[in-house]
């Protein structure tokens, strides 16, 4: 079986900045990313990680602004 890693922030109470599933994901896990498309963007196979991370970085792409996303809905209790 693959390894994912997450690589969004972390979201108390259910997962970890840089948590790395090597068994399939939690079941919490798995119904967020079914449910949040976002979310689902930030958990990646681990050999993909470096190339994830590059694009993290870089304003306006899909993993960055989906970064960004899920900092607004899941740690700014305003937003």
């Amino acid at each position: 079986m693959k390894q994912e890693i997450y690589i969004g922030p972390s979201i108390p109470g259910l997962v970890r900045e840089n948590a790395v599933f090597k068994d399939g994901l939690p079941k919490a896990v798995s119904e967020r990313k079914e449910k949040d498309k976002n979310f689902a963007r930030l958990l990646i196979p681990v050999d993909k990680v470096m190339e994830a991370k590059k694009q993290l970085k870089t304003e306006g792409s899909v993993l960055f602004v989906s970064y960004s996303k899920m900092v607004e809905k899941d740690l700014n209790p305003d937003g």
